[in-house]
């Protein structure tokens, strides 16, 4: 079945923030980078890897799930320590870029959605995937979308347009699973992990998404 659109969740987020510029943070070469650490989060780090995989790799078959060489995933992720625009990804591998952001987003100490945050989106998703089609229900719908659309107005300020732009890039893979054998529950699965980091919890998720793609879909049909 085909997820209509997530815009109604996207206006949530707000838009692109505009980037201060910072001084950059370089570590000295051949430095070697702990990659239980990450760099610190910054959308135009985030957006660069994101805008990458959208231009070259929506169509690769198993985007997300087959790995890129480790070692060279390494050096591309301590290479995220730097400027942005000395980040250069041209000459990787497409399944490389792709490691490096999820690592990029799994390692940080906080969670993209903390903890706190997703129990009340795991309350609100257990909701929607009852929706129903008949007209009277309508309005619940509607009740139900705003409160995801005020959760997400509650997640941390840089958080906010880092999770907008990354379902942003997962819904262009999902809309090509027909050739990239990535749909909606195989990301899901894949990028739990980065997304929230209690385990439990990210199974959890992923069952919960399952369930749910449905009554998203007529969130996406009444609101796009």
């Amino acid at each position: 079945m085909r997820l209509s659109s997530p815009r109604v969740l996207l206006s949530g987020l707000g838009s692109s923030p505009r980037q201060k510029r910072k001084r950059s943070i370089s570590s000295p070469r051949g430095l070697k980078v702990d990659l239980d650490e990450a760099p610190p989060l910054r959308y135009d780090i985030f957006d660069k890897l994101a805008l990458h995989i959208e231009r070259k790799g929506l169509m690769q078959e198993g985007i997300f799930r087959i790995a890129g060489d480790s070692v060279t995933t390494g050096q591309l992720f301590q290479s995220l320590y730097g400027n942005p625009s000395k980040i250069h990804l041209n000459d990787l591998k497409i399944n490389i870029v792709a490691d490096a952001l999820k690592l990029y987003l799994r390692k940080q100490p906080d969670s993209l959605l903390p903890t706190e945050v997703y129990d009340h989106f795991n309350s609100v998703l257990k909701l929607v995937s009852g929706f129903g089609g008949a007209a009277d229900e309508e309005e619940d719908q509607d009740d139900k979308t705003e409160i995801l659309v005020q959760l997400c107005q509650k997640l941390p300020a840089l958080h906010k347009p880092i999770l907008r732009r990354l379902l942003q890039l997962l819904w262009e893979v999902h809309i090509r699973s027909e050739s990239n054998k990535m749909n909606a529950d195989n990301l899901s699965m894949v990028f739990g992990p980065c997304i929230v980091q209690n385990m439990e919890t990210v199974t959890d998720m992923s069952t919960i998404y399952a369930k749910s793609q449905e009554g998203v879909e007529k969130i996406g049909r009444a609101h796009v």
